[in-house]
């Protein structure tokens, strides 16, 4: 038996808590997080020409997990009294990941069974949360989240000659968990139980998800089985999806004159997809399903 993995974890924190009792005629405050993730995942089999491998099974697999995570927290359960009060603060998450799993090359493979399977999740989260308390004669506050993530994965057949008795799948999962993908979240859990009293309020709040996900399966150019001698089920599958939520969490407020713009992008995008390309090749096989399953979801919630 051959069997071929790459499995491995890549995640990157970045991690602002500022917890304290603040009590100035005028208190500014700046906080930027940024989490910045790129990895890499490949498992493959390269087979030149001219030359054989014999094995009762081959199994390649590439399972990961990648994540960036930005968590801006000004003043979490903090009490603020002062004159004015000026807060910039953002939380920028960038997640960029590239998974594969491929069995390649002009030589022959003889195998009972062949597997090609590629498994990853890949998320990008951005989070700024706000004040419980906040006591201003003038409070001025913008607050960004932005969460972007690029995710490609493949898993492939290519130019080989396959002498199987038993299957041969390619498979390629990506994100296909509830909230798996691109998050952006302002407010957080300090928020829902937030008040703020001032007498002149100027809020600009922005949440931007944007999820970029590519995900493919195929067998191109391989010869399998043959007319004498078929090869057992040969099946391609996908399944995954592109998720993208932006949310805002709006706090309690009262005072005499306030001023809010809140801003949600939510963007999700996908490219599945799942073929079959014989040409320079073919396939005998007892039977033969290329099946592709994907969902493009993208959220823009905000509360008041």
């Amino acid at each position: 038996n051959i069997k071929v993995g790459s499995h491995g974890t890549a995640g990157v924190l970045s991690e602002i808590k500022h917890i304290s009792l603040s009590l100035a005629s005028v208190t500014a405050n700046v906080m930027v997080g940024v989490a910045y993730s790129q990895a890499t995942f490949a498992a493959a089999i390269n087979i030149p020409q001219d030359r054989t491998v014999k094995a009762n099974s081959v199994e390649i697999e590439t399972c990961y997990t990648t994540s960036a995570n930005a968590d801006v927290t000004p003043s979490g359960g903090g009490v603020h009294t002062s004159l004015a009060t000026i807060g910039v603060n953002l939380a920028l998450a960038n997640a960029g990941s590239n998974g594969s799993a491929s069995l390649k090359g002009k030589g022959t493979l003889t195998a009972g069974s062949v597997k090609v399977n590629a498994d990853g999740t890949a998320t990008a989260h951005a989070l700024t949360r706000t004040p419980t308390i906040s006591v201003n004669i003038a409070n001025i506050a913008a607050n960004t989240v932005v969460a972007i993530l690029s995710a490609t994965q493949e898993a492939f057949i290519e130019d080989v000659t396959i002498v199987a008795n038993g299957g041969v799948e390619v498979i390629s999962t990506l994100n296909n968990g509830d909230g798996e993908g691109a998050v952006a979240e302002l407010g957080g859990h300090f928020a829902s139980y937030g008040l703020d009293l001032s007498l002149y309020k100027v809020d600009v709040n922005t949440a931007v998800a944007k999820n970029e996900a590519k995900n493919h399966a195929y067998i191109k150019g391989a010869v399998i089985g043959s007319i004498t001698n078929r090869a057992g089920p040969v099946s391609v599958i996908v399944d995954g999806r592109s998720y993208a939520k932006a949310k805002i969490h709006e706090t309690s407020s009262a005072g005499l004159l306030s001023v809010g713009l809140t801003t949600l992008y939510a963007y999700a995008k996908g490219n599945f997809q799942a073929y079959i390309d014989t040409t320079g090749g073919s396939i005998h096989a007892a039977s033969i399903a290329v099946e592709n399953t994907y969902r493009s979801i993208a959220e823009s919630e905000t509360t008041q």
